[in-house]
């Protein structure tokens, strides 16, 4: 090879090596960074057996539905005036899960006058802002118009859970939580289950 060429094969080579080097710090730029793991959602759990019966859903008002957060060891209290006479098995209650990611169990009572009942279910097994039925311990003999009282408490679990809330169609109906003042003119949406 002449000496004349050599300055062309150096510069060959200079650019080789550059090209090479530059592909290198390419690939470690373009290469895609680990992405943070992300948290599994709960695993989900096949709802509890409710008893067979006839649905009667509270009846509410038209307009947007509203969020009542509950976390873990708070209580919403409500009351409903009863519209059917019977004896109910399970109490439902609509409720947003953060995308089926709540935990805990969420207790019930429900009281007609002295008469009170208990119910609880796994909030695993509930279906993101669909209704969620408790079944009761006993059923509760009610009768048309007879005001009922009942409790939600939240137990366990890091997500909470939202209680949706729309217009009342009365005075009657409401829903606080933690004993605080009753939203204004607000409910929960509620079904009675009454056994056949």
């Amino acid at each position: 090879m002449s000496r004349k060429h050599f300055p062309t094969l150096a510069l060959a080579i200079a650019c080789g090596i550059a090209l090479a080097a530059c592909h290198q710090q390419e690939a470690a730029v373009d290469a895609p960074a680990k992405a943070a793991a992300t948290p599994p959602a709960s695993p989900r759990m096949a709802p509890a057996t409710i008893p067979a019966g006839n649905d009667v859903p509270l009846q509410i008002g038209t307009g947007a539905n509203t969020p009542l957060l509950v976390n873990a060891g708070q209580t919403a209290t409500g009351e409903i005036k009863v519209a059917t006479a019977g004896k109910v098995a399970a109490f439902s209650v609509e409720l947003g899960n953060f995308a089926n990611t709540s935990t805990g169990m969420l207790d019930l009572q429900l009281c007609d006058a002295d008469k009170c009942v208990t119910g609880s279910a796994d909030l695993r097994s509930s279906l993101d802002n669909s209704l969620f039925a408790i079944a009761l311990s006993a059923p509760l003999e009610v009768a048309a118009g007879d005001m009922l009282r009942y409790s939600l408490t939240k137990n366990g679990g890091n997500v909470g859970v939202a209680i949706w809330t729309y217009p009342a169609l009365d005075e009657s109906q409401k829903i606080s939580l933690d004993g605080g003042s009753a939203t204004n003119g607000r409910t929960a949406k509620l079904v009675l289950r009454y056994e056949p």
